[in-house]
């Protein structure tokens, strides 16, 4: 009798422990995919957040819906593809541009970019009770080098040229660092041989002045530049003292068919590919959707991440994660077997 009753109290006591090492199991599965998916996106954040928080900064916003942000970068019949983020007097467009989806390859045009993104009306975006809303996202941001300007005080007339005296640094000489200035692994650096214009590599920006330079000659630890040629009368910048070079770079985001984070940073010519640098920046991203208020000037990302396996749990209601907004595209059925990791980051254009 005892013998049975020990076996009894023994085979119980087996059973919870072979179900509580089986929950334990299941809880750590679970919590192994939604890490991995945290993952993917922690280092979304991490980069872009880099980026976002200098979008604009030294750049005009698009001041008055007069496209004082397009015709500042607008260079003589070739404006680079900054320019093409809005076409000048549009409502829209920027140093940040929502657009609606673009297919791989399609032409880069005014009017594929101009107005793309869906213009929604609603309270949940005051002030200003509208924003735009779409997958993907055109930024162009300054990076900052370091490197300090000395140029003289004084208005200047568009297109007129000023000198901005490079100050010595730890780096040795300033004019060398800039020409061969790397980024993320990319060289950047200031060319005023390259494309007058249209290549990034021949514009630079002050935080302060909020007007592009275009260089135009670099001698010695002199930089030769004009006020941007076809800015707004109104946008004439008042030159003051010392300030830090920042160069320029401009990207798109979006989500491929292949449910990958996609980043293509513009090179010397936006219509050929191959001056382009793709980063793929994330893996199993099945939602993205970008909301800016270009009133407020607050750029939202939506992202979500699915883990890499199948959840066997059924969801209610609309299927979708209780955290992806409903106003939103929705989340295809095919990713709603996974387990889904949601995310929502807000940033201020800082000009």
């Amino acid at each position: 009798m005892e013998l049975l009753v020990a076996i009894l109290i023994t085979s119980i006591l087996g059973s919870v422990v072979v179900g509580v090492l089986w929950f334990a199991l299941g809880m750590f599965s679970q919590l192994d995919d939604y890490t991995s998916a945290n993952m993917e996106m922690e280092f979304v954040l991490q980069k872009l957040g880099r980026e976002f928080t200098m979008i604009g900064l030294g750049m005009p916003n698009n001041r008055g819906g007069q496209g004082s942000f397009a015709a500042s970068f607008a260079y003589p019949k070739n404006p680079p593809i900054m320019a093409l983020m809005g076409a000048s007097g549009d409502l829209w467009g920027g140093p940040v541009t929502v657009a609606a989806s673009i297919p791989d390859g399609a032409a880069y045009n005014a009017t594929t970019l101009n107005g793309a993104g869906t213009r929604v009306e609603d309270a949940r975006f005051n002030p200003g009770g509208a924003a735009y809303v779409g997958p993907e996202l055109y930024y162009v941001w300054g990076v900052p080098t370091g490197i300090r300007g000395r140029y003289n005080p004084g208005k200047k007339e568009r297109g007129e040229t000023t000198e901005v005296k490079l100050i010595p640094s730890s780096t040795g000489d300033a004019a060398t660092f800039l020409r061969n200035f790397i980024y993320d692994g990319r060289r950047i650096g200031l060319q005023a041989s390259a494309s007058p214009g249209r290549d990034p590599a021949t514009w630079f920006v002050f935080p302060t002045l909020r007007i592009p330079l275009l260089l135009e000659e670099i001698s010695g630890d002199v930089l030769v530049a004009a006020l941007a040629p076809e800015a707004s009368r109104n946008m004439q910048g008042t030159l003051m003292g010392l300030d830090e070079v920042h160069l320029i770079q401009a990207a798109r985001l979006y989500r491929n068919a292949r449910d990958e984070l996609v980043q293509i940073v513009f090179g010397s010519d936006y219509t050929d590919a191959s001056t382009e640098t793709r980063n793929v920046l994330a893996h199993n991203i099945v939602g993205l959707q970008f909301v800016c208020n270009p009133v407020s000037r607050a750029l939202t990302m939506y992202i979500a991440s699915r883990g890499s396996e199948r959840d066997s749990l059924t969801r209610t209601g609309t299927g979708q994660p209780t955290s992806w907004p409903s106003w939103l595209p929705p989340i295809t059925p095919e990713n709603l077997s996974y387990r889904i990791s949601v995310k929502a980051v807000t940033w201020r254009i800082r000009n």
